[in-house]
């Protein structure tokens, strides 16, 4: 928000802020044995949702290791999600939902996605579709975590044209 107020003073066109929610029912929570400091642990909550760029994530993911050490599964979604979301708002997706095997990603009017590569995802993938609404719908290959997160990542980097990310851990 300050940031965005200082572009404005400097007469800078300031882009429309979206938010992107990811509802993916993942386990992303920092373990107290990890993170044995109730502080710490929320401190470090605060810092993954604030990032705003992949360097300052691959920061976090630095430190995190640094102080902690081995980050477990759990962390390691954490570091994802906050990876897949700075993508989804990058591409113009503001919702990104799983039900069991099912995704869904609604995008934006102005998304940065190829229409072609989306109809030829729709058209190769068995119950795929994509509404007037923007909403595409399809089923994930696998139920593990880190896997939902990385199919999720890996077709909106397609879809948009993006090259692959460094982020993402596995």
């Amino acid at each position: 928000m300050l940031d965005r107020a200082v572009r404005e003073m400097k007469g800078e066109v300031a882009s429309e802020e979206t938010s992107t929610q990811l509802n993916l029912g993942l386990n992303i929570r920092i373990p107290g044995d990890y993170i044995a400091e109730e502080n710490q642990r929320l401190r470090m909550y605060k810092r993954v949702a604030g990032v705003e760029t992949d360097p300052q994530l691959a920061d976090v993911k630095s430190e995190l290791e640094d102080r902690y050490g081995a980050m477990p599964p759990a962390v390691v979604n954490l570091i994802s999600f906050a990876s897949l979301k700075l993508l989804a708002v990058r591409v113009g997706a503001t919702v990104i939902e799983r039900k069991r095997d099912q995704a869904s990603i609604r995008f934006r009017p102005d998304a940065v996605i190829d229409p072609e590569k989306l109809a030829r995802f729709v058209s190769s993938q068995r119950g795929a579709q994509f509404s007037p609404d923007g909403t595409l719908k399809f089923a994930l290959k696998t139920m593990v975590a880190a896997e939902v997160m990385a199919q999720i990542q890996k077709l909106l980097e397609d879809l948009a044209g993006v090259p692959q990310s460094t982020t993402m851990v596995s």
